[in-house]
């Protein structure tokens, strides 16, 4: 191993040295894809590259330089793809806030349908009912008035049944008081013939 080696190779043992209690200590961070703790992971690697390649630029070691490089490429790499998993829970999320929002709607939409759906209901059993209602006082109007009719024909049959046996009644009477007269008549005038007859006779008499 020569000098440029053994310095790349101090220079990582210093780095892992340092670098190991700092990734302990981010342990104690919140975790998570946006929490700190991949943050400060990232600036602690980014740390690293950078002073392995500054450290490389000053020994000229090459092979330190291209980890350097390496490092700071995955550090960029993990950025990215943190980026990209706290992009795609945000979108994840907000389509499922939409997915909510438009169960919701839905739902409303079908509450709204069947209150209207039911009041449809309700104003067609209302109407309905007051056409059976109308119907009903119709037809007992009706009623009435075809029995307030045959009482009346009844009422009027009665009473031309009973003037006409009342003009029976009046012609028999007529007819009697007629007879009656033409008896009286007759009886009066066989007494006036039996008084004129006796007159006569006496007459008779006394000429004689």
């Amino acid at each position: 191993m020569n000098v440029r080696q053994l310095s790349g190779f101090m220079v990582d043992v210093g780095l892992n040295v340092v670098r190991r209690p700092l990734l302990v200590a981010t342990h104690a961070l919140p975790n998570g894809e946006a929490g700190p703790r991949n943050a400060v992971t990232l600036i602690i690697d980014r740390m690293d590259a950078s002073v392995r390649e500054t450290a490389g630029r000053i020994l000229d070691d090459e092979a330190l330089c291209f980890e350097a490089q390496q490092r700071r490429a995955a550090a960029d790499e993990r950025e990215r793809a943190t980026r990209l998993r706290v992009a795609a829970e945000e979108h994840r999320e907000q389509a499922d806030e939409e997915l909510v929002d438009s169960l919701e709607a839905a739902e409303e939409r079908r509450d709204q349908v069947k209150r209207q759906a039911d009041e449809r209901e309700e104003a067609v059993d209302s109407a309905r009912a007051s056409r059976t209602s109308s119907a009903r006082k119709t037809a007992s109007r009706q009623k009435q008035a075809v029995n307030s009719a045959r009482d009346e024909k009844v009422e009027a049959s009665a009473k031309r049944s009973e003037r006409q046996r009342l003009e029976v009644l009046d012609d028999e009477l007529d007819a009697l008081d007629t007879e009656a007269d033409a008896e009286v008549a007759s009886d009066e005038a066989q007494r006036l013939r039996k008084a004129a007859g006796a007159a006569k006779a006496a007459r008779k008499r006394t000429a004689g």
